[in-house]
């Protein structure tokens, strides 16, 4: 019974081997596998390190478009400014009522008040 097992999963080393996708490994989670199977700790071989690289680029790609989500909403929270102050005039009297305009230079809007 023995002798048996260990054919089928020499089987199944060789075809993992040959196969450079296997098929219970396609879309298996990182870091699980099917019941029976051991990690490989030999560092020779490439299927180990092909399985910890597709599991790296998942995280990869997650975390990427995790940050591609937030960066909206952090670029603007600089956008906008204030502006504080009176309006006098030479003599340094205040002066009631007067228009004020504002440009922004970067983006060639005007803004127009009184105060």
């Amino acid at each position: 019974m023995r002798g048996a097992a260990t054919k089928a999963m020499s089987d199944i080393v060789e075809e993992r081997q040959r196969s450079r996708y296997a098929p219970f490994a396609a879309a298996r989670p990182c870091g699980l596998r099917p019941p029976g199977q051991q990690q490989n700790v030999n560092l020779f071989l490439r299927e180990p390190l092909e399985g910890s690289m597709r599991c790296a680029l998942r995280w990869f790609i997650l975390l990427a478009a995790v940050s591609a989500l937030l960066v909206g909403p952090a670029l603007g929270q600089a956008v906008f400014g204030g502006i504080l102050g009176t309006v006098t005039d030479p003599s340094g009297a205040a002066v009631p009522n007067a228009d004020i305009t504002i440009t922004d230079t970067d983006r060639g809007i005007t803004y127009q008040t009184r105060s």
